[in-house]
């Protein structure tokens, strides 16, 4: 009997819970499932179920299955998935596209499947997900959160714990962003007695019961073991029978010729499918003389068609094959599959993976690593890493290349986020007498990866370390100053951090790096803003900008645009920002450089901050701080949760900005690190919130005390400037005030264009003399400007002025200015706060009230109304970011606040709630 063709048994519960999501998702609802269970107990029987449910309900689906080897090839996985999926079109990223450009394909991927979705609902399989490569595991993070609002139901299987991997990781994290687990259980007595009768064709005795409870209610290893019974049941008492499956296996292949066993035995060690080709070379014998072997081990339900390869009927049969063969037969299978795949071009990571499992041997195994880790690490640095560690004690210790693969590895453990055993790694190294620039090779690679993740102390550190070990006028010198001074200006220590950055321009132009001109250069426009010359921020940026370009891959790799940026940002010159942002972020689609991808959302963040663009401010930064956890740098996230908290005291009050300042305290104390100002600028706004002058006093001293070194606290934001000076009055700090005072006359007289910057330099000086023509000079600049909340906070604070002189029709006409400025920023908070003002104004109309409702349609903010009514439309995600100027990360966090607070999850009802309160094209001017 065909056993694969049985009925499922003993799984109608979870079958059913999986009938009631297809059919949730056939109304609009997206979902994902991460059903779990042991080798064999039905994980694939149960997905095939649920595919033939899917189609029969109309939907479209995308299945596959992950294999061990994929661990070892980034994105292999993701390939396989949507290769021979005719829904998509022939469109789909694949072979090198998808090795060279991850993030690129990832988000092609995405928006294919979005737009599908609205035609169709989707059933996306993953089996075996746990056997899925680093990259696949990194986009599974971004694309399931990222449809979740779609028509589509995401469905994992996976073996249970101790298989550890970024696979399980990913699913892991998965569940604990909202994806429902499913546990499969063993059988039921009751479920494995029906089964033994489908299988025999007739109702089990005692005798077959008692034998099939041997199998511990395992489907596939019963089916097994009742395929070699007699008609009339097992003849034998219980405690004489077959007692593993292991045995069972190995008994039903005894009955083989020897010369089959034999190939089956080389079959054993691909552990993926595989061409009959290969296996005729890996026995020295010409493949038609295996085509009997082939057909026979078919016939006998060993092997299955896939395709133009074979592979076995089942995972467990093949570990049970392999597992039987004496050690030192393995070990020789693979050095030989190695030597196989070599002699046909196989790619360096399938013949490695041999080497290993052979015990190494080749005199040349480090070279073959080397070029492995060349394949993998890109897109998959943990992957990467483990491969390494794994083949340094199979290499030569007389190698050269053993000492460059563990340099690398260190750069990727920290890139994996895996600083503690990059660590270990390096100083384990940096012992074994190392020649000087080997060992400065080694620290390069370390400090590399620990300023990628926010590791700033522990960047100077080491290139203090290994700057004397580097030869002069170096690559390597070069790079270790590059990296030396923006780990200085990360700190605050500005004058260091100018003489190593122009020391890093003259080593990298006498050494012709590209690379260290761009990053030197670039942390030259880091120290200029820090020391309050704009112009030279922004003439050093265009500088690192031009070199870049001029030096292709390896000079944007760096990211100068991020530079400029921030330098057009501190000029108040926020379209060109935003025009530099947009550039970069097509560099990073092409050049795959994940790193940059969190302080790009910080950037953008600030400067929809700035622009009074409060709810977008919000979205970019959750994006961003979604992305840290996702790439396992939480130390990049903590700037991130610092300007959510900022943003939160405007539009959600203090509780909310101290749970986002509450984590990032605890990454600080958990690694370690030095407080970035955004953090500390921002306890000191939620200390003010609560009015506690203490605490006030003590956050002023910490930031005062950063003033003194380093400018950018106020050259980049210069709303601090009135803030500080009036927080430094009311707690009775006079001196603190005028220390402010003196450092923003001091910025306004360097950089005299910048209007937003001379405003606030009055806004302050009015403040801490009470001086309402300084307030009114304040406003004058600010209106020049282009920041709306600070142009609000001018008028607030000159309304304030104007009503202590008795001009109450002035002060009224500016608190409806002021209140009305901050209502368009969704400055929520500070906007009920001149609504309240307003309400104690004789013969004044009650001011209009808006965005204090916590749910439904009324609560929806206009940011989120522009992004609803688009999707309402039928966009997708990145065709409303296209439309709106945001990135595709801040349109789906603000679809998941806005689902939130209507009570819906998919884009179906969505629309209908749409149509239910707008009439057509009302949102034109939204």
């Amino acid at each position: 009997m065909d056993t694969d063709a049985l009925p499922l048994i003993g799984r109608e519960r979870v079958l059913g819970e999986s009938r009631e999501l297809l059919l949730q998702v056939a109304e609009g609802a997206g979902n994902c499932v991460v059903v779990e269970g042991s080798a064999g107990i039905g994980k694939s029987r149960l997905l095939q179920e649920v595919e033939a449910e899917s189609r029969a309900l109309g939907l479209g689906v995308i299945a596959s299955q992950a294999v061990k080897l994929d661990k070892n090839t980034p994105l292999i996985t993701l390939r396989s998935l949507f290769r021979s999926c005719h829904l998509l079109g022939p469109q789909i990223p694949a072979g090198p596209e998808l090795n060279t450009s991850t993030l690129w394909a990832v988000d092609q991927v995405g928006e294919m499947i979005a737009q599908q979705a609205r035609k169709q609902p989707m059933l996306i399989a993953l089996d075996d997900a746990h056997w899925a490569d680093e990259a696949t595991a990194l986009a599974l993070r971004v694309l399931v959160p990222a449809l979740r609002s779609d028509s589509v139901l995401w469905y994992f299987t996976r073996r249970p714990y101790p298989i550890r991997s970024c696979a399980q990781e990913a699913l892991d994290w998965l569940i604990g962003d909202g994806a429902q687990k499913r546990q499969l259980e063993p059988l039921s007595d009751g479920a494995v007695a029906q089964l033994c009768a489908e299988v025999l064709g007739s109702e089990p005795d005692e005798a077959t019961l008692a034998y099939a409870a041997r199998s511990g209610g395992n489907p596939f290893l019963l089916r097994e073991m009742l395929r070699g019974l007699p008609v009339d049941g097992p003849q034998e008492p219980p405690a004489a029978m077959t007692p593993t499956f292991f045995d069972a296996v190995g008994e039903r292949m005894q009955d083989l010729p020897e010369d089959t066993r034999r190939a089956l035995d080389a079959m054993t060690v691909f552990g993926r499918p595989f061409g009959v080709h290969e296996v005729a070379a890996l026995l020295g014998r010409p493949a038609v003389d295996l085509l009997g072997t082939v057909a026979m081990l078919v016939d006998a339900e060993v092997l299955i068609e896939q395709g133009a390869k074979l592979c076995f009927r089942h995972e467990l049969i093949r570990e049970a094959l392999y597992h039987r063969m004496p050690e030192p037969t393995r070990a020789t299978l693979h050095q030989e599959a190695a030597s196989v795949l070599a002699q046909h071009g196989r790619s360096a990571t399938e013949q490695v993976k041999h080497l290993l499992l052979s015990g190494g041997g080749w005199v040349d195994v480090a070279t073959v690593v080397k070029r492995a880790v060349q394949e993998i690490a890109p897109a998959a640095p943990n992957t990467g890493a483990d491969l390494i560690l794994r083949s340094l004690p199979l290499i030569d210790e007389r190698s050269p290349i053993r000492a460059e693969l563990a340099a690398e590895a260190v750069r990727l453990l920290v890139l994996a986020g895996r600083p503690t055993e990059a660590i270990e790694l390096g100083q384990r190294f940096r012992g074994g007498g190392l020649p000087p620039n080997t060992e400065a090779m080694l620290l390069l690679g370390l400090t590399e990866a620990l300023h990628t993740v926010g590791e700033h102390a522990a960047v100077i550190e080491h290139t203090v370390l290994a700057l004397p070990r580097a030869k002069s006028d170096s690559m390597v010198r070069a790079e270790l100053l590059a990296m030396h001074a923006h780990g200085l200006v990360s700190i605050g220590d500005i004058e260091p951090a100018a003489a190593a950055a122009t020391n890093t321009v003259h080593v990298a132009n006498r050494a012709r790096t590209h690379g260290a001109l761009v990053c030197g250069t670039g942390a030259r426009s880091r120290v200029s803003l820090a020391q309050g010359d704009i112009a030279s921020a922004i003439r050093y940026g265009a500088e690192a900008v031009r070199f870049g370009d001029r030096a292709g891959d390896i000079g944007r790799t760096r990211h100068p645009r991020l530079h400029l940026a921030a330098a057009l940002m501190a000029a108040d010159r926020l379209g060109e920002a935003e025009e530099e942002l947009c550039r970069d972020e097509q560099d990073v689609a092409e050049l795959e450089t994940v790193w940059s991808r969190p302080p790009r959302y910080l950037c953008r963040a600030e400067l929809l901050l700035a622009t009074g663009r409060l709810n977008d401010a919000a979205a970019e930064a959750e994006a961003g701080i979604l992305l840290t956890e996702q790439l396992s740098a939480e130390a990049l996230a903590v700037p991130l949760l610092a300007l959510r908290a900022v943003v939160a005291l405007r539009a959600d009050g203090v509780s909310a900005a101290w749970r986002h300042l509450n984590r990032a305290q605890e990454i600080v104390e958990t690694g370690r690190r030095r407080l970035p100002d955004l953090l500390v600028w921002a306890r000191l706004l939620a200390e003010e919130a609560e009015g506690d002058s203490d605490r006030i006093r003590l956050e002023l001293v910490e930031l005062l005390d950063r003033l003194k070194r380093s400018r950018s606290l106020l050259v980049g934001a210069p709303e601090r400037i009135p803030v500080l000076v009036r927080l430094a009055v009311r707690v009775g700090a006079d001196d603190a005030a005028a220390q402010v005072i003196a450092s923003a006359v001091e910025l306004s007289r360097r950089n005299p264009d910048v209007q937003v910057l001379l405003g606030a330099t009055a806004h302050g000086a009015g403040l801490l003399r009470r001086d309402v023509r300084a307030l009114r000079t304040a406003v004058e600049h600010y209106r020049a400007g282009s920041q709306p909340v600070l142009l609000a906070h001018g008028l607030e604070d000159l309304a304030a002025a104007e009503a202590d002189l008795g001009n109450l029709d002035q002060a009224t006409e500016l608190r409806i200015e002021a209140e009305s400025a901050y209502a368009r920023c969704d400055a929520l908070l500070d906007a009920a706060r001149m609504r309240g003002l307003l309400t104690r104004t004789p013969n004044l109309p009650e001011p209009r009230r808006q965005g204090t409702r916590k749910t439904g349609w009324g609560s929806l903010t206009r940011a989120e109304l522009r992004v609803v009514r688009l999707v309402a439309e039928g966009l997708t995600n990145r065709e409303v970011a296209n439309r709106l100027y945001l990135s595709p990360h801040t349109v789906d966090s603000h679809l998941r606040h806005s689902f939130a607070k209507l009570g819906i999850t998919s884009r179906v009802e969505l629309a209908r709630r749409v149509m239910t309160h707008d009439q057509p094209a009302t949102h034109a001017n939204t």
